[in-house]
């Protein structure tokens, strides 16, 4: 029995959401139990759930009533492996645990700020790593990371690369007026929109293009967009595929990226790539988009102006090399990735 915990962030579910299958695929022997909290509840129709009190029920000691509650459903289930995020790790573990870590942005900041509460923190979370067996990351970026944070080795960390889904790759309508350009993901902080905007608006006078904003909204979701900018929530994988493959320029404007996921899903698009240097964006990208700083945003309006004055065959050069290293990236690699830290653990601890 093998029991993923979606994690409180979204990345982290939809990373499960969509490795589910390829697992199953694999290891149709193998039972999965899903914890789940209200707000990753309905994500997981169809699996075999167990939903979690909500956050508020958690008391002051969240973690861990967190780890308690897990603990004690898994052995109840019988549980024989738990896959939970790295947020909730526990310092004993019952059974062979792999952690999964796809963002380790509140340690980032934790070590940024200093003080000794943040220090104490750091030391709990290296504690809680040291009981994991194994720790699943997307990006060798958050190996790396997990190793000058916490002292992680290398030797406990298995890179498992998130999947691109082929209905990217595949000819989809189009969704948005064109001209446009397109940015995906949460309306957060880390997304770095409002910098965006402040570029667009620069270049206004110089170009037709609207924007194209997709994904649910976060602290950083201002009350009014403005003029030329279309907000979308959600959509469904086809139609994002269709914005990605008809947009003049996909952005990806982030201060912190730990899997270049939506990089790599315009590059199966054939969508043109202007992007941080940040995180796992370079690692994935490579070559393929035009890097800015993301904190300037005269560095910004730069690339994009460079980006509009390509020639078709510059473009369409980019475009037929960033499929082809996009196709690269499948669940089914991941899932094999993922079952050989779960093997790994099962090992460790035995």
């Amino acid at each position: 029995t093998v029991s993923p915990l979606p994690g409180h962030e979204e990345n982290q579910a939809d990373y499960l959401r969509r490795l589910l299958p390829a697992l199953h695929a694999q290891r149709p022997d193998l039972r999965f139990v899903i914890f789940t909290g209200p707000t990753t509840h309905e994500i997981f129709d169809g699996w075999d759930r167990q939903l979690m009190a909500p956050r508020e029920q958690w008391g002051r000691r969240q973690p861990f009533f967190l780890q308690r509650t897990i603990q004690r459903e898994a052995a109840r289930l019988g549980v024989g492996v738990l896959v939970t995020p790295f947020e909730v790790a526990f310092r004993k573990p019952k059974v062979p645990t792999v952690l999964l870590a796809t963002d380790l942005q509140p340690w980032e900041r934790a070590v940024a700020k200093g003080g000794w509460i943040n220090e104490k923190r750091m030391a709990r979370a290296a504690k809680r790593c040291q009981g994991a067996h194994v720790i699943v990351v997307p990006s060798k970026f958050i190996q790396d990371r997990l190793l000058e944070l916490l002292g992680v080795g290398i030797d406990r960390v298995v890179v498992a690369p998130p999947g691109v889904d082929s209905t990217f790759a595949e000819d989809q309508p189009p969704m948005a007026q064109q001209p446009y350009i397109l940015a995906v993901g949460d309306t957060h902080e880390v997304k770095n929109l409002p910098r965006l905007r402040a570029a667009l608006r620069q270049m206004k006078g110089e170009m037709a293009h609207s924007l194209v904003v997709v994904g649910r909204s976060g602290n950083a979701e201002p009350e009014n967009w403005g003029p030329r900018v279309m907000r979308i929530d959600q959509c469904p994988v086809a139609q994002l595929a269709g914005l990605y493959q008809h947009s003049d320029l996909f952005v990806c404007p982030s201060l912190y990226d730990g899997s270049g996921r939506r990089v790599l899903e315009a590059m199966r698009a054939g969508a043109r790539i202007v992007a941080s240097c940040v995180g796992a964006i370079p690692e994935v990208g490579k070559s393929i988009p035009l890097f800015f700083n993301p904190e300037s945003v005269s560095s910004i309006v730069a690339t994009l102006r460079r980006a509009l004055k390509e020639s078709a065959s510059e473009r369409e050069t980019h475009l037929r090399v960033g499929q082809k290293v996009a196709a690269q990236y499948t669940w089914e690699r991941c899932a094999q990735q993922v079952l050989l830290a779960i093997e790994k653990g099962c090992r460790h601890y035995g």
